[in-house]
């Protein structure tokens, strides 16, 4: 396998040299020659490197993700430590069963393989956003759903663009952001995890912050899930997701006639 790469990267960089050091050949139809030709076979090589690798197209579009937080004893990728697998959607089809890592620093998604090696290290892109549907992660006890609000998507619920985790989409909708932010210790920069919540009721997306603010949103019925709450013990400002998301489908089975 290393020799096929070898030689396929050797080969497209001498037809890449034949194209540079080449003088331009124009026909009187004013057809590139070299250019169309080189350009054919880097469509070709990669064709073949994809099937070398046995990896499609669509997984490879991206740039090559370099990690850069070797010397961090906090790294920015969501629960990294964890045992998971993934499946993603691009422009309508399915990949199952493969490794995927997010990024919750820079926001990106990546295609990881520990099977395959490129240039003598672990072969790992970051996927084109613009062909991301939604993807998964697939954990022992939790599956994530993330799915990518674009610019004005974002500004219309009040939300920055990027992924988000769908939670629960029900009457009532509630996202995570997972995020990290970095700060410099002793020279190595930390990225330290900070998810965020958020919810909807119709009215584009808040932030979950405080109990005050939080059951205020639900209007007439606030003093019911204040309640709902209190007899739950739930800290809003601590809570974990599996509680915000108890207090939603509480709410929603209060407005939503029983069939």
């Amino acid at each position: 396998m290393g020799k096929i790469l070898m030689n396929i990267i050797l080969l497209f960089c001498s037809i890449s040299g034949i194209a540079q050091s080449s003088d331009q050949f124009i026909t009187d139809k004013g057809e590139d020659v070299y250019g169309n030709l080189s350009g054919s076979q880097v469509n070709y090589l990669h064709k073949i490197y994809s099937m070398k690798i046995g990896t499609a197209d669509e997984l490879i579009n991206g740039r090559d993700y370099i990690p850069y937080y070797f010397h961090s004893k906090f790294k920015p990728l969501l629960f990294a430590n964890k045992n998971h697998s993934g499946s993603v959607t691009l422009n309508g089809r399915k990949y199952s069963n493969i490794t995927l890592k997010y990024d919750t620093y820079t926001d990106e998604v990546i295609y990881f393989d520990t099977a395959r090696t490129f240039n003598y290290r672990l072969y790992e892109v970051s996927l084109n956003k613009d062909n991301i549907d939604c993807f998964e992660l697939y954990f022992d006890n939790d599956t994530l759903n993330f799915k990518y609000f674009e610019g004005k998507t974002a500004v219309d619920q009040n939300l920055q663009a990027g992924f988000y985790e769908v939670v629960y989409d029900g009457v009532s909708k509630y996202l995570i952001r997972h995020r990290s932010s970095v700060v410099e210790r002793n020279g190595t920069d930390e990225y330290f995890y900070s998810p965020v919540g958020y919810i909807s009721l119709g009215d584009g997306y808040s932030k979950i912050t405080s109990l005050r603010k939080f059951a205020r949103l639900f209007g007439e019925r606030s003093d019911d899930v204040k309640k709902f709450i209190n007899q739950r013990k739930i800290n809003i400002r601590e809570a974990n997701k599996n509680q915000i998301l108890s207090v939603l489908k509480f709410y929603d089975s209060q407005i939503t006639p029983a069939r």
